[in-house]
């Protein structure tokens, strides 16, 4: 998302955090392991949530070197390949949440952490 010239100063603002990464994961990681969502929603959030967060990285990277969008296609063509990437991991999880709710032995929620340095 391109930030308005009129606000640079907030520019910041506008891109999601490490932290706020890491704590959405483990909330979709709660709610899927209470019940509260199914595995298809939970793998349609966390493939939305993976694809802003790269994506917002490919940009943040471009304009923080001094560059206009939109992005090059050498780095359109990165930013997917990496977004496909990370989404072939997802169906992993959902499984492990999965399990771990029918075992009853605690939602993984430690992995959100790991998700969160990933895309950091």
């Amino acid at each position: 998302m391109a930030v308005p010239q009129i606000i640079p100063h907030l520019k910041g603002w506008f891109y999601k955090t490490q932290e706020y990464f890491e704590a959405t994961v483990e909330h979709l990681i709660n709610q899927l392991y209470n019940g509260n969502m199914d595995g298809g929603q939970f793998i349609d959030i966390m493939d939305s949530l993976i694809s802003g967060q790269i994506y917002d990285a490919y940009v943040q990277a471009w304009e923080d070197d001094a560059n206009v969008l939109p992005l090059p296609d050498f780095l359109q063509g990165a930013e997917e390949q990496n977004v496909v990437e990370q989404q072939d991991f997802v169906q992993g999880l959902e499984q492990d949440v999965i399990e771990a709710a029918i075992d009853k032995t605690g939602a993984p929620t430690d992995r959100a952490a790991l998700w969160a340095k990933l895309m950091a």
